[in-house]
């Protein structure tokens, strides 16, 4: 399995050949590798929120892969029908690695709102599918 791992990599060019024709990564190969192993970039989409149900603000926990790095990203709120309740992140180059936001249950008209089932939506550019969750609001007297 090793030769042929290592024999993709030089066919792509990405490892070097040493003096007693043991081959190693590149440095910038090696520096990859590192960082999904060790957790400093993550290797896929994630969305979580906590606590759910919620009544006065939701913590949101996205994880943006390194493939993703400086490309579009949005994290939205939806309702049942789908409606765009509120649009939390809107980049056009957003960066790599594990975000939180703090959603107060506010719509972009700056209406609170009410009880209900509630979507949470992460779209990147390059997912052809986005990452959805469920959310459940939960208002007292609502």
């Amino acid at each position: 399995m090793r030769l042929y791992i290592i024999s993709i990599l030089l066919l792509l060019g990405l490892t070097s050949c040493e003096k007693d024709y043991q081959f190693a990564p590149t440095e910038a190969v090696r520096d990859v590798w590192e960082e999904l192993i060790y957790g400093a970039i993550p290797s896929a989409f994630q969305l979580s929120a906590t606590p759910n149900p919620f009544s006065d603000s939701l913590s949101i926990m996205y994880t943006v892969p390194s493939s993703s790095s400086l490309h579009p990203l949005r994290l939205i709120v939806l309702d049942r029908s789908q409606n765009e309740i509120i649009t939390l992140v809107d980049s056009s180059q957003h960066q790599a690695g594990t975000f939180n936001i703090i959603w107060n249950g506010i719509s972009k008209a700056n209406n609170q709102t009410p009880s209900g089932f509630y979507y949470i939506e992460l779209k990147g550019w390059l997912t052809s599918c986005p990452v959805i969750r469920r959310l459940i609001v939960f208002r007292r007297g609502n």
